[in-house]
C-alpha cells in the first residue's frame, strides 16, 4: 500500500500525512 501526503513526497512517515507510506 502506497499513501500520498498532500505536503511532501519525498519523506517518509508513517501516518502518510508528511510523506509517503509503504507497506
Amino acid at each position: 500500500i502506497l499513501r500520498n501526503s498532500n505536503i511532501s513526497g519525498e519523506i517518509p512517515d508513517y501516518l502518510g500525512n508528511m510523506g509517503n507510506l509503504a507497506i
